[in-house]
């Protein structure tokens, strides 16, 4: 228990480090919280009221609550609670019928049970710990002879990958193609500032064999995993794409150039 609360006061102490550092950027994104909740307002509380005898486009199109991600969360609870160690499989919340969404707008839901609790764990355990190790290699102190501009990247990366964090609990983050390249980018952008002024280690043939081997393996694995149900894509061999099932698909799914296909 020590060893944690040390952990996390370094971590607070890092994370405070970014106060002064951070303020233009957090005074910047208060300025847009501020117009967005003025936004909020005026579309989903203001115009409603005064539109209360309907025929409005406010009364189709926008939405004035999101009871259905209460509903999208426990339909994944029970899926957690059924196979809470090992889930039901990577993007297998799609597959059980729900007659709404196929994923339920909540990152660390839908790994919980689509993943399982340990695998869940292991993820947040790894997320925390490169996030410390940021914050230790970045902070107000270790910045303070740097150029503006490595202090402006510093804070945007870190603050963007936060609020990413944070917004992929009510949305589908990381299940969206566009939002998933983002990521990629942006997780990108902080191996490569990070690696950057590292010095090189002398080499070690064993190790760099061990990495270069485990990475063939992923890759294998995610070829070998995907390329039945892309191989019959990539050929327009439509009879060989299952559809015996009813669900509501992911929007590629349905728009991805076989919105045809019965049951996508």
């Amino acid at each position: 228990m020590v060893g944690v609360a040390g952990l996390a006061a370094e971590y607070g102490h890092h994370l405070a480090g970014y106060r002064r550092l951070a303020r233009p950027f957090l005074l910047l994104q208060l300025k847009c919280f501020g117009c967005g909740f003025l936004a909020y307002q005026l579309l989903f509380i203001w115009l409603p009221k005064l539109n209360a005898g309907g025929g409005s486009v406010t009364e189709t199109v926008l939405r004035a609550q999101t009871h259905d991600r209460i509903y999208l969360w426990t339909h994944a609870w029970h899926m957690i609670e059924s196979h809470p160690l090992l889930g039901v499989g990577p993007m297998h919340y799609a597959w059980y019928p729900n007659n709404m969404a196929a994923h339920p707008h909540n990152s660390l839901v839908q790994l919980a049970c689509e993943w399982g609790l340990p695998a869940t764990g292991l993820i947040l355990f790894f997320l925390g710990y490169g996030l410390f190790q940021w914050l230790k290699r970045f902070n107000a102190n270790t910045l303070k002879a740097a150029p503006e501009s490595e202090q402006v990247l510093a804070v945007v990366l870190f603050f963007t990958v936060v609020a990413s964090g944070f917004y992929s609990l009510v949305d589908g983050v990381i299940v969206m193609p566009l939002s998933q390249v983002m990521m990629a980018v942006v997780l990108g952008l902080m191996l490569g500032f990070y690696q950057q002024n590292v010095v090189p280690s002398p080499r070690r043939p064993l190790s760099d064999l061990i990495h270069r081997l485990f990475a063939g393996v992923v890759l294998v694995v995610l070829v070998w995993s995907v390329l039945p149900e892309l191989l019959p894509r990539i050929l327009g061999d439509y009879d060989m794409i299952p559809t015996g099932y009813q669900v509501v698909g992911p929007r590629f799914w349905q728009e991805g150039g076989i919105s045809h296909t019965e049951g996508f």
